[in-house]
């Protein structure tokens, strides 16, 4: 029973993530919102950092940014590597983004961008690019 819950909530993981398109402002937005809110609320229990960092990115496309945030810190607290921390650090950026908060937003690209200066430097243009979208907001 408990694989099945295992790969349960693998699927679900996985299937968040395909259910997200980004609109013509390059926002994350539901392809499917109720398939979308259907996998968030399957994953959202889970209490690893995959599970949590999917239940916010869900929920961010879903508009949900004070739920996107709550789950996004607690990824960030679960998180065990740098990788994952600059992850997380990015979509706690895009919440503050999509929610009209530019500083806090800057706050969190900037944090993920030092990070990645330091530890995985593939990322830093990406983050350099979400950095720019602030500046043509």
């Amino acid at each position: 029973m408990h694989l099945l819950l295992v790969r349960s909530a693998t699927v679900c993981r996985v299937q968040i993530y395909d259910l997200i398109a980004y609109d013509e402002r390059l926002r994350m937005v539901p392809s499917d919102r109720e398939k979308l809110a259907t996998a968030v609320a399957e994953v959202r229990h889970g209490g690893d950092i995959r599970s949590l960092r999917a239940a916010g990115v869900g929920l961010l496309a879903l508009g949900e940014y004070g739920e996107a945030f709550e789950y996004l810190y607690r990824a960030l607290d679960a998180a065990e590597t740098d990788r994952q921390t600059i992850d997380v650090l990015i979509n706690l950026g895009d919440v503050h983004r999509y929610s009209d908060d530019q500083p806090g937003a800057e706050e969190c690209y900037e944090a993920a961008l030092d990070l990645a200066r330091r530890s995985e430097p593939d990322l830093v243009a990406p983050i350099e690019a979400a950095l720019g979208t602030l500046q043509t907001a």
